[in-house]
């Protein structure tokens, strides 16, 4: 199941593409600080989890018991649904590794883009969603 969740996330994602390119062009540009870049980044990645939140229990609901045997799954359903700001609260509150990692990736991403002035391709993949815990 956790691979279905996986590979329907990155779908979701994949339709950010545009967002990416954008933020990537103002980096090169100059137009956006490190923080921008970093914060509006996790934000389209925040906005496709909540797609996938929002759909994915419909069109393949589960029960309780098979939910209870997945990762990506439950962490999918634990996605706060109130924000961009209440979802980055609650990463730091549970210490979730993938934010800190996606923070230090973006952020060298920005560094590379300001410095040498094209964007990095393909993007390096992070893990979809939170550990659950």
């Amino acid at each position: 199941m956790d691979q279905l969740v996986a590979l329907a996330y990155e779908t979701c994602n994949a339709q950010g593409r545009p967002k990416f390119d954008e933020l990537s062009a103002k980096a090169i540009a100059g137009k956006i600080t490190r923080d921008e870049f970093v914060n509006e980044k996790t934000a389209t990645e925040y906005a496709a989890a909540l797609h996938l939140k929002k759909d994915f229990p419909k069109l393949l609901p589960l029960p309780g018991s098979e939910i209870a045997a997945t990762t990506l799954y439950r962490a999918l359903l634990q996605i706060p649904v109130g924000g961009f700001q209440e979802d980055r609260a609650w990463e730091l509150r549970i210490h979730n590794p993938n934010y800190f990692h996606a923070q230090e990736l973006y952020g060298h991403e920005y560094d590379q883009l300001v410095k040498g002035g094209k964007s990095m391709t393909p993007n390096t993949a992070l893990e979809p969603m939170p550990t659950a815990r």
